[in-house]
C-alpha cells in the first residue's frame, strides 16, 4: 500500500503498536477508521458541550460503539443501536471509545490524557483545542494497546452521503437531476442486475425490481450477487448491493411473475420514469411494451444471442419510430439464424445451463444496456454525455459470419434506426393502444 500512496506519510513516521508476541491480537499495521456523518455530529458535539475547560482530561463516548476489526485493520464506529448498512458487518472487537482535546501538534497518549483506562484496548478521537470551533480541523483517531503505553495514529473516512457519494459524477451531470427519477427494471438476472446497479451509482433515487426468481449457485458466474445471496428471491439481493452503493435510494421489490398480474405491470410502468426489460420471454417483452405504450413510458430492452456470442439493446420511446414489437418483424430478414426466442435474459435462466457464456461478454451488453437507459433518464438534463443517434445497439462480442453481415468482426457494434410499421398490432393504426394513455385514459 505504501508503494501505490495509498498512505499519508504520518503512517509511517509514527509508531506502531506492538503488543506482545504472545499476544493474540497483535497489531503491527496501521489502522483506518470509518464512521458516518451522524457519529462525526455525535463526537463533535461532545467536545463542544463541556469538555473544552478540562483540555487533557478524556470523555466516554457512551453514545457510540467502535468495533476493531483486525483482519480488515479497520476500526468502525456507529452511533448505539444504529449500524448503518453500508459499513462493514464482518465480525470484531468492540472497542470503548474516548474524546479528548489536545493541540493539533500533540500526540495524546496515557501519560498526557487523564480518564483513560489501563487495562484494555480503547480509541481516542482528539480534536484541536486550539481553534475556537473544534470543526474547523479534522479529527484525529489513535488506536491504544495495553501492551504498550505509545498508540498508533489511524487514518480516519467519515462517509459523507450528500457531498462525497456522486463526486466523481459531477461536472457530467448533475446527479441530483436523477434523484427523483423512478426506473423499472423487469428481470433480475445478470443483465437487469448490472443495469440496476449502475444506474443506482449514477445517482437514480427510485426502483421498482420485479422477478419471481430465486438465485442459484449456476447464476452466480454472471451476476453481480454472490454466493451468500443463493436461495434468496433475485429482487432482495439486487436491493441490497444497490443500497451498498446508494443508501439514500428507495427501492420497491416485487417476486410476482409479470405476464400473470396485469394491474401490477401497468401501475408500475405508468408510475416509472423509464422501464428496463431484461426478461427471458418473448411474451413478457410483448406484454411490457403494450404497456409502456399505453402510459407513454420509455423502455429499453437488453438481452444476449446464443452463448453471449453477441446481444442487443432495444430503446423504444413511444410516438417516436417503431416499438419493441416493429423491431422484432423488421430484423427478422436481417438476422438469419437468431431467432427471438434466442433472445434471452443475459443466459442467466435454468434452462440455458447447457449455453455456455462469459460473464464478461454478457456484461458488455449489460454495461451498453445501463448506458443507454442513462443516457434516456437524461434527455432532459444537462449533460456533457452525448445521446445515440439510433434506436438499437448490437454488440458483437465473436464473430459469426453465418449469421449475418452484423456478426463478421468481433467486438463490434452496429447501430441501428427502427422504422415503424405501419401495420405493427402494437403501435399501428389498427392497434388497440392509444400511445401515452391508460385504459382509464390517464
Amino acid at each position: 500500500c505504501r508503494t501505490q500512496g495509498y498512505l499519508p506519510p504520518s503512517f509511517i513516521r509514527r509508531p506502531i503498536l506492538r503488543p506482545s508476541a504472545n499476544s493474540s491480537n497483535e497489531i503491527t499495521r496501521p489502522m483506518f477508521v470509518v464512521l458516518d456523518e451522524a457519529a462525526e455530529q455525535s463526537i463533535f458535539q461532545t467536545l463542544e458541550r463541556g469538555i473544552s475547560p478540562n483540555v487533557g482530561e478524556a470523555v466516554l463516548l457512551a453514545d457510540l460503539s467502535a468495533v476493531l476489526h483486525q483482519d480488515e485493520l479497520a476500526i468502525t464506529i456507529n452511533r448505539q443501536g444504529d449500524s448503518p448498512q453500508y459499513l462493514p458487518h464482518t465480525p470484531g472487537q468492540p472497542l470503548n471509545c474516548y474524546a479528548v482535546l489536545v493541540s493539533r501538534d500533540e500526540d495524546p497518549s496515557t501519560n498526557t490524557v487523564r480518564g483513560l483506562p489501563a487495562d484494555t484496548p480503547f480509541l481516542l478521537i482528539a480534536g484541536d483545542r486550539t481553534s475556537e470551533d473544534p470543526r474547523e480541523n479534522p479529527l484525529r483517531a489513535f488506536l491504544y494497546s495495553p501492551e504498550s503505553p505509545t498508540a498508533i495514529e489511524c487514518g480516519i473516512e467519515v462517509v459523507r452521503l450528500e457531498t462525497d457519494l456522486f463526486s466523481r459524477v459531477k461536472g457530467i451531470f448533475d446527479n441530483r437531476a436523477l434523484a427523483d427519477k423512478v426506473v423499472c427494471v423487469v428481470g433480475m438476472g445478470s443483465g437487469g442486475g448490472i443495469a440496476a446497479l449502475e444506474l443506482a451509482k449514477a445517482g437514480v433515487g427510485n426502483f421498482s425490481l420485479i422477478d419471481f426468481d430465486r438465485l442459484k449457485a449456476h447464476n452466480i458466474s454472471r451476476h453481480v450477487c454472490g454466493l451468500a445471496d443463493v436461495g434468496r428471491f433475485k429482487t432482495r439481493a439486487v436491493r441490497d448491493r444497490i443500497l451498498q452503493h446508494n443508501p439514500m435510494a428507495s427501492v420497491q421489490c416485487h417476486e410476482v411473475d409479470i405476464t400473470e398480474d396485469d394491474d401490477l405491470l401497468y401501475s408500475v410502468v405508468s408510475e416509472s420514469d423509464l422501464v428496463i426489460v431484461a426478461t427471458d420471454t418473448e411474451l413478457s417483452r410483448y406484454l411490457i411494451n403494450e404497456a409502456c405504450l399505453a402510459s407513454g413510458t420509455p423502455a429499453v430492452y437488453g438481452g444476449v444471442y446464443e452463448r453471449a456470442f453477441a446481444g442487443e439493446v432495444i430503446r423504444v420511446i413511444p410516438g417516436n419510430a417503431g416499438c419493441y414489437a416493429c423491431v422484432r418483424q423488421g430484423m427478422a430478414g436481417t438476422m438469419r439464424n437468431i431467432s427471438s426466442d434466442q433472445v434471452v435474459d443475459y443466459t442467466d435462466d435454468t434452462g440455458f445451463q447447457a449455453e455456455p457464456g462469459l460473464g464478461l461478454d454478457v456484461s458488455f451488453i449489460a454495461l451498453i444496456h445501463a448506458k443507454v437507459a442513462l443516457l434516456t433518464l437524461l434527455r432532459d438534463v444537462e449533460t456533457s454525455l452525448e445521446d445515440i443517434n439510433a434506436d438499437m445497439i448490437i454488440w458483437t462480442n465473436a464473430a459469426r459470419p453465418e449469421d449475418g453481415e452484423l456478426f463478421e468482426q468481433p467486438m463490434a457494434r452496429t447501430f441501428v434506426r427502427v422504422v415503424k410499421n405501419e401495420n405493427c398490432p402494437s403501435c399501428g393504426p389498427g392497434s388497440d393502444i392509444i400511445i401515452g394513455q391508460t385504459e382509464s385514459g390517464s
